[in-house]
């Protein structure tokens, strides 16, 4: 009646019996009833007795998203994840400052799906906002001479804003002017 395929077993068909049970979908743990059809039939033990097998469909095991940090920007971030169907993302934008943030992923079917990493229908993982490395190039001064007023100074930034300040000597107090 029961043939191994793989790592599933299978339930021969024939005119002698009905098969009743076999067509679950969902995970859990399910009956499998092969009845004869009628007094014609009868098993190799000699009963008529319904046949009743178990059989257990596990959950699908989630492996947990690894979450790409970012550099700052001074902007509202987000987390990377996208829309998934197996799992939704609890508070996952609104981030600005460098830090660790807490992003909880829920499964959205924790009686067939499962994580790999808890028994809970929750896990955590981290999104990091990382410092941004400020980088000034390009700095110049045009047409300025000995003992006239400084001429403003120019320069690109990657990020932020330059600010320039001036002294009288070298080691003295720098004030923007």
């Amino acid at each position: 009646l029961l043939n191994k395929v793989g790592d599933w077993w299978q339930v021969e068909t024939h005119e002698g019996y009905t098969v009743s049970g076999n067509t679950k979908e969902n995970a859990g743990s399910y009956d499998v009833t092969i009845s004869l059809r009628n007094t014609n039939y009868i098993w190799k033990d000699q009963t008529r007795t319904d046949l009743t097998y178990k059989f257990v469909i596990n959950k699908q095991e989630v492996e947990t998203p690894e979450v790409e940090s970012k550099v700052y920007t001074s902007l509202e971030q987000s987390v990377d994840l996208g829309v998934n169907a197996i799992y939704t993302i609890d508070a996952y934008s609104g981030f600005i400052n460098v830090g660790k943030y807490d992003v909880v992923l829920r499964l959205r079917n924790p009686n067939n799906y499962k994580w790999k990493n808890t028994e809970d229908e929750v896990t955590t993982v981290v999104f990091e906002i990382t410092q941004a490395t400020t980088e000034i190039t390009n700095l110049t001064i045009s047409n300025w001479t000995y003992n006239e007023k400084a001429n403003e100074p120019a320069s690109n930034t990657n990020f932020g804003t330059v600010v320039y300040t001036y002294s009288t000597e070298e080691n003295g107090d720098y004030v923007e002017t």
